[in-house]
């Protein structure tokens, strides 16, 4: 990077470390000039059904005063505004400034499951874009599909001061970190346990299963972790399942990065998106409850060779920068080559 630093401002939510605040933490670690604006500061004496109802329709008085105080801010000079996930900004507010417009979402604006006003003040604002971050490859395709073609990728990423490895006991044999989605995983770890696998499941929502009862009775769900306790379950485990979001039509996710960061074994549902991340003795891949059954017993007794495959998925993830400050370099390099 060179020498001269932009000046920046991110907007963004800030409720999650792993996010816009880790975006902003290896900024200041880099030492670059940036600034941030916390759009959910706005809504914290908001009642939670009145949080829901603004940040549903994208309007309200919390929504306006946000607005309002960010074009305060703006009277600030920037050289890169850089927006994450901005769905309560409106277009008004950012058009005509000099600064360069950057924006990003980790979610599928272009996702049929969400609602059709979902993604209304987001979608408003894509015109003004100097660039855009796309977090997936389909929705580069998505995106040039409505005119736009100054974009490029955007991955997620892990952090080395959170994710890294430790010497831990291997207490878990599997472990699934995740939220439940309505998208068969209760029936494909239903299919595990029944033939006698010892999976641990840690996540949000798993209550709305149809199979929660079983879950419950075989004592397999676990409340969602912490930063420090997930990365510790994380070393303890023998094999960790990532499976991706069909909300979001993801091919990738965060844990992609995350998990090969502590040396762990990655069970990973196949896709076009992870082969292209990882091959196949860096990761473990399955497209099949019978194949990841196969999977997960093959490499529990052949503990060595899943090791090896940890270690490879680590190198990988060092070789390939996805640590966020390596998303960060990406940024700034993009600055350099519009101005």
């Amino acid at each position: 990077m060179k020498s001269n630093n932009p000046k920046i401002l991110i907007v963004g939510e800030f409720r999650a470390p792993i996010h816009e605040q880790a975006l902003f933490d290896a900024m200041i670690n880099l030492k670059l000039d940036v600034d941030c604006f916390k759009t959910y500061n706005f809504f914290k004496n908001a009642s939670d059904f009145s949080y829901r109802l603004q940040y549903h329709f994208q309007v309200g008085p919390n929504v306006i005063k946000l607005n309002s105080e960010l074009k305060k801010k703006l009277k600030n000079e920037y050289d890169i505004i850089f927006l994450y996930r901005p769905r309560l900004i409106f277009k008004s507010v950012i058009k005509n400034n000099k600064a360069k417009i950057f924006i990003y979402n980790n979610d599928d604006p272009f996702s049929k499951k969400y609602h059709f006003f979902y993604w209304f003040n987001f979608k408003k604002l894509l015109p003004l874009a100097d660039h855009i971050f796309a977090y997936r490859s389909k929705n580069l395709k998505d995106y040039k599909s409505i005119g736009l073609n100054n974009i490029s990728l955007l991955r997620s990423w892990y952090i080395k001061e959170v994710n890294f490895s430790v010497k831990s006991k291997k207490t878990v044999d599997v472990a699934f970190i995740g939220h439940f989605e309505n998208d068969n995983r209760d029936y494909l770890f239903n299919f595990l346990i029944k033939n006698g696998v010892n999976l641990e499941i840690y996540g949000p929502g798993w209550e709305k299963s149809k199979l929660y009862k079983f879950f419950k009775t075989k004592q397999v769900l676990f409340p969602p972790l912490t930063i420090d306790n997930y990365n510790q379950k994380l070393n303890e485990s023998k094999l960790a399942i990532v499976l991706f979001s069909k909300l979001n039509n993801d091919g990738y996710t965060r844990r992609c990065f995350e998990i090969p960061a502590t040396k762990t074994p990655m069970l990973v549902f196949k896709t076009l998106e992870i082969l292209s991340l990882f091959n196949d003795r860096e990761a473990i891949f399955f497209e099949t409850k019978e194949e990841l059954l196969f999977k997960v017993r093959y490499y529990l007794k052949n503990s060595k060779q899943a090791e090896k495959i940890g270690i490879s998925g680590f190198e990988k993830n060092l070789k390939s920068g996805n640590e966020v400050t390596d998303r960060v370099k990406q940024i700034i390099e993009t600055f350099y080559s519009l101005s």
